[in-house]
C-alpha cells in the first residue's frame, strides 16, 4: 500500500478509536517536499529540527550501544524527551479560552508558527509546548527509523494541539508527550508513573502493547502516587506535609505542580485556586489557598505565607495576576 493510502487509512481509523483529542489533520515536514493530494494533509509551518544536543547524545548513545527493536527505539525517544523537558505553562497565560469550542487558543507565534529569533531563545531553557515536543520526537524517530516507518504530526481542527504519529508495517500509534486529558507523560515519567501518552491506532501482533507493558513494569500508577502522598499527611503536620508534597512534585515544574497538587489538596479539604505570580519578565502558574487568616502561595519557588494585606497589595501592584 502506498504512503498516501496508508495515511488515508490512518485518518479513517481515528474516527473509530477513542479519539478524545479529535485528531483529524496531518502535518508533514516542509523539508520532505511531498506531493499532497488530500486537504487533510498539510505542510507544517516550520521544519523539524534538533531541540537539544544533550537529549540527542543520550538517545544516540542508547541506540548505538543496545540493539533495540524499532518499537523500543520509539519508546526510548518518547521517554527521554519527557524526562528532560517540562511544559511551558506561560502559553496558558498568553492564551484565550474559547468557551464555544472548549479550547485554549494560543498565539501562533508561540510555538506553532514561530520566527527564527523565538526558536533561538528557546534553546536557553528546557520549557516546551506540544508543537515543539511533537516536532522533536518526529525528527528523532525519523532519523533513527531509517525509512522503516512513516512519521508525521497530527492536529485537531483548530490546531490547538499537536502530537507525533508513526505508521509502521505492523502498528500505528500516536505519541503525545503532554496529553492534558490522560495526564502528561512529561510529568508521569519524572514522577516514576506509568506512561499513558501513547494511543494505539492499530497493533496487529501486540508489539506496542508488549513494549508498553515492559517499560511500565516497575512504574507506579497515579492512584499509587496519590495514596502515598495522602498517607504522608497522617504522619506529618499540615505545613510540613504540603512542603513534602511540593518537594515531590517540584521536578515537574509549575504546570505539573498545579495539576497534581490541586486535586490532592482539595481531597484534604483545602480550597486551592490558580493565580499567576510575576517571575522576572514572565508569570508562573501558582496555587494559593486560605491559611488561617493569611494566604499560602505554592509554586516551584517554594512555599510562601502572605498576610491578606500583602496578598491583595501584590495583586494591585501587578506581582500577581488572577
Amino acid at each position: 500500500m502506498s504512503k498516501e493510502n496508508k495515511r488515508k487509512d490512518f485518518l479513517e481509523s481515528l474516527k473509530i478509536i477513542k479519539n478524545h483529542m479529535n485528531w483529524c489533520k496531518i502535518k508533514i515536514n516542509p523539508e520532505d517536499k511531498e506531493e499532497i493530494n488530500d486537504s487533510r494533509i498539510e505542510y507544517d509551518y516550520v521544519s523539524w529540527e534538533n531541540e537539544n544536543d544533550d537529549v540527542i547524545d543520550k538517545i544516540d548513545k542508547i541506540a548505538n550501544e543496545y540493539k533495540l527493536t524499532l518499537i523500543d527505539l520509539i519508546m526510548n525517544v518518547h521517554f527521554m524527551v519527557c524526562e528532560y523537558f517540562v511544559f511551558d505553562e506561560f502559553c496558558y497565560f498568553l492564551g484565550k479560552y474559547d468557551r464555544e469550542k472548549n479550547i485554549c487558543t494560543i498565539d501562533q507565534k508561540y510555538g506553532r508558527n514561530p520566527n527564527s529569533k523565538w526558536i533561538e531563545e528557546r534553546k536557553k531553557h528546557n520549557r516546551r509546548i506540544c508543537y515543539e515536543l511533537s516536532r522533536f520526537v518526529a525528527f528523532k524517530i525519523k532519523q533513527l527509523a531509517n525509512e522503516e516507518c512513516d512519521v508525521f504530526l497530527v492536529s485537531d481542527e483548530h490546531e490547538s494541539h499537536y502530537a507525533t504519529a508513526v505508521i509502521c508495517e505492523n502498528f500505528m500509534i500516536i505519541i503525545d508527550s503532554d496529553d492534558f486529558i490522560k495526564g502528561e507523560d512529561l510529568n508521569r515519567v519524572k514522577l516514576g508513573l506509568k506512561l499513558n501518552g501513547i494511543t494505539i491506532v492499530s497493533d496487529e501482533n501486540d508489539i506496542v502493547k508488549k513494549a508498553l507493558e515492559k517499560i511500565n513494569l516497575n512504574r507506579k500508577s497515579k492512584n499509587d502516587f496519590d495514596k502515598e502522598v495522602k498517607e504522608d499527611s497522617v504522619k506529618k503536620g499540615e505545613f510540613e506535609w504540603i512542603d513534602i508534597l511540593l518537594n515531590k512534585t517540584k521536578i515537574i515544574d509549575n504546570d505539573g505542580i498545579y495539576k497534581y497538587m490541586k486535586p490532592i489538596l482539595e481531597f484534604k479539604g483545602y480550597e486551592p485556586k490558580k493565580i499567576w505570580k510575576k517571575d522576572g519578565n514572565k508569570y508562573i502558574q501558582t496555587l494559593y489557598l486560605p491559611w488561617n487568616m493569611d494566604y499560602m502561595i505554592i509554586n516551584s519557588l517554594g512555599l510562601e505565607i502572605l498576610s491578606s494585606r500583602e496578598f491583595f497589595d501584590n495583586i494591585q501592584e501587578g506581582k500577581f495576576s488572577i
